[in-house]
């Protein structure tokens, strides 16, 4: 029973500790430059606007699941000159749509 209740707190401050941070949405946007670090996973991305309620620049981890298609989504609409549409959350990008 113990075990229990722990494992329910432990959830529900989880659970508070992302309430803050909600997922926004902006569309029909392009990606104007892409860059990284040498020896890092983390890859920062410019757009043609800045992300609202986003102070720093947008970036996303390419060794977390869904890194390489996010990169590879990306790349396409920088090279094609495609609009996206970007999810993010904290100026992490979670989601890219290719219009």
């Amino acid at each position: 029973m113990k075990m229990v209740r722990a494992l329910l707190i432990a959830i529900l401050l989880l659970s508070a500790a992302n309430v803050g941070a909600e997922q926004q949405f902006i569309s029909n946007i392009k990606v104007v430059q892409i860059g990284a670090y040498q020896h890092s996973p983390g890859h920062f991305v410019w757009f043609s606007i800045a992300l609202p309620g986003c102070a720093s620049t947008p970036s996303f981890d390419e060794s977390r699941p869904g890194g390489k298609a996010l990169l590879t989504l990306l790349t396409t609409a920088l090279v094609g000159g495609r609009k996206v549409d970007v999810r993010y959350q904290a100026c992490d990008i979670t989601e890219i749509y290719l219009k």
